[in-house]
């Protein structure tokens, strides 16, 4: 199968009422749909199955992007809308973003990006605005996690999944094709090459631009406090703060002889079920490459960053005392924890144990990998940050 890019956009504009040739061909998301398309057609390596699947994807995305654009242009306020972040979480995956970020959004004084948002970020152009609980994209998403837990349960064991659970940002990225989120089902080198090697700002501001258009549409008051994150911040952590100025960026660390692994496993998970050939020990060399370059990204990016806009929160801590990590960070950013909102955390932990789900089994060597090779990439992370060591990883 080929995706012809002109075909894309020029039907996705008929479809949705839009003049043929009404995208800016040299728009630089369209440039980066085009690096995408390009290379999973070079090297996706998908089955016929999950090709289909994936340029449908990538298709909606278009739609969505163009939606939003109308809705942007239809109603000029949203986009001066204020955006006030308050905590942005950036780690590794595995380092335990998600369960800061849960832990964090228990406060009900703080927004955040719900799963069913992530997964249908754009509300259909001309509907009725209205509340969280009646939309219709949530009632879609529940339907979806439905089908998927029955399908494949083991998804969440890696990866927590509830349609009003907090999710991450980068879902919002894939609206300017600028996402890690399109490598997960693929091994698509040239794609990953040119993410890693370019600044994504306009593709930040556009995921902001759609914050704002969902606060909008179901009346959320203006400038409430705000939790976002995304391992993907890691690699982007200049652009992030520089377009998040208020926000304390919380950076998670985690020994990566034990991370690897488990990062190995989530894409695995994946691309077991997509790829015509599944090669492990591919997988293990290209994530752990991919996570070298994050480690790396954020050391000189912290070198040249505030250090009033950074605190570290280590793995082993934040599983031992959560409390009173979430304590420490309030104080960093000057805010009291109310009763409510600690009164709220106390009950998400009590709920949702650690393994809730299942434990999520994974061992560096299933990807040809083991300590003495993840050691020595991550020499200069370990030491600018202190990582703490976990004696049972391997």
């Amino acid at each position: 199968m080929k995706l012809e890019l002109e075909s894309l956009l020029a039907d996705t504009e008929a479809k949705i009422g839009l003049p043929v040739g009404h995208v800016d061909r040299r728009a630089d998301w369209v440039a980066n749909l085009r690096r995408l398309v390009e290379s999973v057609a070079a090297e996706g390596g998908f089955h016929a199955e999950s090709e289909v699947a994936c340029f449908g994807q990538v298709a909606n995305f278009v739609r969505e992007r163009l939606v939003a654009e109308q809705w942007l242009a239809r109603e000029p306020g949203i986009a001066k809308r204020a955006i006030a972040v308050r905590f942005v979480v950036a780690g590794m995956g595995r380092s335990g973003t998600t369960f800061l970020q849960r832990l964090l959004s228990c406060d009900p004084d703080v927004s955040f990006l719900p799963t069913w948002q992530a997964m249908n970020a754009v509300p259909a152009l001309g509907a009725e605005r209205c509340a969280r609980a009646v939309d219709p994209r949530r009632q879609a998403t529940l339907r979806f996690l439905d089908d998927l837990r029955a399908k494949h349960p083991e998804a969440f064991r890696i990866h927590p999944l509830d349609a009003d659970a907090p999710e991450e940002e980068v879902f919002l990225l894939q609206h300017s094709f600028a996402s890690m989120l399109f490598v997960i089902p693929t091994p698509i080198p040239r794609y990953s090459s040119w993410l890693n090697a370019t600044d994504h700002t306009g593709a930040y501001r556009f995921a902001l631009d759609l914050i704002r258009l969902n606060e909008w549409f179901e009346g959320t008051s203006e400038g409430r406090p705000r939790v976002m994150k995304s391992p993907q911040f890691l690699l982007d952590l200049e652009v992030v703060e520089r377009v998040v100025p208020d926000a304390l960026i919380v950076q998670t660390h985690r020994d990566p002889v034990d991370l690897v692994g488990s990062y190995c496993s989530t894409y695995a998970d994946s691309r077991k079920r997509t790829q015509a050939r599944f090669d492990p020990i591919a997988l293990g060399a290209e994530r752990l490459a991919q996570l070298h370059t994050m480690a790396e990204r954020a050391v000189s990016a912290r070198a040249k960053g505030d250090p009033r806009r950074f605190v570290d929160v280590h793995y082993a801590r934040l599983v031992a005392e959560p409390l009173a990590v979430v304590e420490s960070l309030y104080a960093r950013a000057g805010v009291p924890l109310s009763p409510s909102a600690r009164g709220a955390m106390e009950r998400w932990l009590a709920q949702n144990p650690q393994h809730k789900a299942g434990k999520h089994a994974y061992a560096l060597a299933d990807y040809g990998l083991d300590r003495a090779q993840v050691e020595a990439r991550f020499g200069r992370y370990l030491e600018r940050f202190g990582v703490e060591r976990e004696a049972e990883a391997g």
